[in-house]
């Protein structure tokens, strides 16, 4: 169990990392803001959700998406609506060094919305089925179902730890450019989102249509 638990703290850290998802994009555009909370509420969201579909995945319910691949075609749809959605948010705002009084404030809403956004994405599993397998055969981790729990906190710990670093780079950086240059690169990172999210409906939808 004591394994299963460090292996899923390197793992949950190392996933973690692209920054190329909402979750990691909203986290990063509050942390430019200076509204730590707020980004640390949506990393531990969504590192809940995640740490769940690992623990999911580690039990083997990741088979039950090979046996009905429309579940696999729906989350597709959710996640493409996602990224326009949060895409289209980031692109109209703009970004803004809080005070430190403004900053300080925090909106609990912040982790439902970093929950939702990773917990409508039942691909998860198979990806986490996918480093599983990986690891069970490498002998890096016990196959026994018992051990999901072990290995699902050290993935919400890796990732948390990962997110803190994120953060706190973030934190010491962010000082050195001005608000037009941050402003832009969220900009461009939500455009990335919205082109992301078009390109998985048209996908989904072909493949869908191909299905009927």
């Amino acid at each position: 169990m004591i394994l299963a638990f460090f292996v899923g703290i390197i793992a949950g850290f190392i996933a973690s990392i692209p920054v190329a998802g909402p979750v990691a994009v909203l986290v990063l555009r509050n942390a430019l803001e200076g509204k730590w909370r707020d980004a640390f509420m949506i990393a531990g969201g969504s590192a809940a959700a995640e740490s769940i579909s690992a623990a999911l995945a580690f039990v083997g319910v990741a088979a039950l998406t090979q046996r009905f691949p429309l579940v696999v075609s729906v989350s597709h749809v959710f996640s493409a609506i996602a990224l326009l959605g949060v895409g289209i948010y980031l692109v109209r705002k703009r970004v803004t060094r809080a005070s430190e009084q403004r900053a300080g404030k925090s909106n609990p809403h912040k982790i439902l919305l970093g929950f939702s956004l990773t917990a409508f994405n039942p691909t998860l599993i198979v990806s986490w089925a996918t480093v599983i397998t990986t690891l069970h055969a490498n002998s890096l981790v016990p196959s026994r179902a018992l051990d999901a729990v072990p290995f699902a906190i050290g993935v919400l710990g890796g990732i948390l730890g990962w997110f803190w670093v994120f953060v706190s780079l973030v934190r010491h950086f962010r000082d050195r450019f001005r608000e037009s240059t941050m402003t832009r690169l969220v900009h461009v990172l939500g455009w990335a989102l919205v082109i992301g999210g078009i390109a998985m409906g048209i996908k989904t939808a072909i493949v869908l249509s191909h299905a009927a």
